[in-house]
């Protein structure tokens, strides 16, 4: 299983969860993906969008480093990346995990209003700071909050007598406009890529709005078996943190028990 994570994340933000996961679904292993500008990816050339985050995702699935793939989950940025990657990929997928992304295009960012602001915070502060307590007390006074600090504090980096985030936000902001920009729920209608297509929505999560929940549902009713929609009501937008417990239960729902 691909985890593919969202946007200013890493890959190993899921590696409590894949771990528990891995444990529940006898046979599978999870590799945890850095999509490109995060975490530890080599910088790409430009441009920075949906498509090209897709091709590196097929491209890491060519080299078979990570043996066969046979499934993907895929989180806020990281969903709609697999829906990309879905749209276009030969292989069909034995499960695909839309984890809080909505299919929809957003070109007004609706549901995402806190990540843009964090968005400003980060582009206000700058990258270079004279210690991780500088970082966090500019992003505190720029209205961070402190666990949202704790989070992005991991992407700092000793350079010479500073610390660097490694994040370029300016060419991160690109690639969130892009996600926003896309609509993928023809991948959706066809389950394109994957034997079951499940989309897993967040119930304190601004990001489906009602007409998105109502076409998930009418999808899956025509699609009986093939597309589910599961619901967390008690989880915000980071569900995997949020309602753990709930998460697992959706995901290994079909495991072969024992």
């Amino acid at each position: 299983m691909l985890f593919l994570h969202g946007i200013l994340g890493r890959g190993s933000n899921w590696q409590s969860f894949a771990r528990r996961w891995v444990g529940q679904r006898s046979g599978w292993g999870a590799a945890l993906v850095d999509l490109r500008l995060h975490g530890q990816s080599p910088d790409p050339p430009a441009p920075h969008t949906l498509s090209t985050a897709a091709d590196d995702v097929a491209a890491l699935v060519a080299t078979n480093a990570i043996g066969p793939v046979a499934g993907v989950a895929g989180h806020s940025l990281g969903g709609k990346v697999a829906l990309a990657w879905l749209s276009r990929s030969r292989t069909m997928l034995e499960e695909a995990w839309i984890l809080d992304a909505t299919p929809s295009a957003r070109p007004t960012g609706r549901g995402s209003e806190l990540v843009l602001t964090l968005f400003d915070a980060l582009e206000a502060v700058g990258r270079n700071h004279e210690s991780r307590e500088a970082f966090a007390r500019a992003m505190t006074d720029q209205g961070a909050e402190s666990s949202v600090v704790q989070w992005l504090g991991q992407n700092l980096r000793r350079d010479g007598g500073t610390w660097r985030l490694r994040l370029d936000v300016t060419a991160i902001r690109g690639l969130l406009e892009d996600h926003f920009r896309q609509d993928y729920w023809s991948v959706v209608e066809r389950a394109q890529g994957a034997g079951s297509m499940n989309l897993v929505v967040a119930g304190r999560s601004p990001v489906y709005s009602a007409e998105d929940r109502e076409r998930a549902l009418g999808i899956s009713k025509g699609m009986a078996g093939r597309v589910r929609v599961w619901d967390l009501p008690s989880a915000s937008h980071w569900l995997h943190v949020d309602d753990t417990e709930g998460l697992l239960r959706v995901m290994t729902a079909d495991a072969p028990s024992g």
